[in-house]
């Protein structure tokens, strides 16, 4: 695999990894605590609102609904944390401490 693909690859991996952590998270929450997640449906419908010109909502939630804003909220919940990601191991490569594989542990132990 090149670098780049595998750069890619990672941070795909890194991203769809902890975007899906937090949602397990989120829903171990709600089930055994009633805690309240995310809405991402509220995220799509300010996305949505971005091709109209309109930025800032004083409550998103009284915003006029979107179409498929749901689905356009978790599509950008996947993106955003892909993008965290990128940012990660591109910190990680100026520093010159990029771990040759995905073991946080190992890379604590000095391994």
């Amino acid at each position: 695999m090149t670098e780049i693909a595998e750069l890619v690859a990672r941070g795909a991996l890194i991203g769809i990894g902890g975007a899906a952590l937090m949602d397990v998270r989120a829903w171990f929450l709600r089930h055994r605590f009633g805690v309240r997640g995310l809405d991402y449906a509220l995220l799509g419908r300010w996305i949505g609102h971005f091709a109209r010109g309109r930025f800032v909502h004083e409550r998103i939630a009284a915003a006029e609904p979107i179409r498929w804003e749901r689905p356009l909220g978790w599509l950008a919940h996947y993106a955003i944390g892909i993008t965290f990601s990128y940012v990660l191991l591109a910190v990680w490569e100026c520093r010159g401490s990029a771990p040759d594989r995905l073991d946080p542990v190992a890379e604590l132990e000095g391994e």
